[in-house]
């Protein structure tokens, strides 16, 4: 059987484990991608533009 993926393992990547954009969003890393929200989605792809730049 294959293990379900969390959003913390490529949250780590992209954000390099900085944690306070999750802390900021209120994001519970051990969430599967399925169970976020399109806000919470939204919100944590514009972080992700805005850090980019």
């Amino acid at each position: 059987m294959h293990r379900r993926k969390m959003i913390k393992n490529t949250y780590n990547q992209l954000f390099n484990k900085n944690l306070e954009t999750a802390k900021k969003l209120n994001i519970n890393l051990n969430l599967r991608p399925q169970n976020l929200d399109f806000d919470t989605y939204y919100n944590l792809t514009s972080e992700y533009e805005n850090l980019r730049g």
